[in-house]
């Protein structure tokens, strides 16, 4: 028995270590509510529209809506964090909506595959192109 207490202390111990954060204070906790508080009503918006738009549905006109309203939400999230939009920062967003809306006007899955593979990867470059000073990136140096 009281082994068995001693396990469940050095248990209950390393649970409280292994958490992986340390501990926060006053201040970064109404800092993150305060994110919270001004993301969690955007995103379930984001969510519905998502789910409205593609269950069971890939394929259809409303993946272009999908995809402005991925680059509404993205945009929401830069101004939220203080960013503005880079030059350049268009022709992502028009790429984006155009290949949303062809996903609507063909009928072919392998199109409609690298459509939406493509969507995805343009919303991973814009928001990186907007975070991070990408003028020097270039893949021949890493050649």
């Amino acid at each position: 028995m009281e082994q068995e207490n001693k396990l469940t202390g050095q248990m209950r111990d390393m649970a409280e270590l292994s958490v992986g954060e340390p501990r926060m204070d006053e201040g970064e906790k109404k800092h993150r509510a305060g994110i919270f508080g001004k993301m969690i009503i955007p995103t379930i918006i984001y969510a519905v529209i998502y789910t409205l738009c593609l269950y069971d549905n890939f394929s259809g006109v409303l993946v272009g809506v999908f995809a402005a309203a991925t680059v509404a939400y993205c945009i929401y999230i830069l101004k939220s964090f203080g960013r503005t939009l880079k030059r350049g920062s268009l022709f992502y967003i028009a790429v984006m909506v155009l290949l949303g809306f062809s996903n609507g006007l063909t009928g072919d899955g392998v199109i409609i595959f690298f459509n939406s593979i493509a969507l995805f990867a343009l919303v991973v470059i814009f928001l990186l192109h907007n975070y991070y000073q990408d003028e020097k990136w270039g893949l021949p140096q890493y050649l």
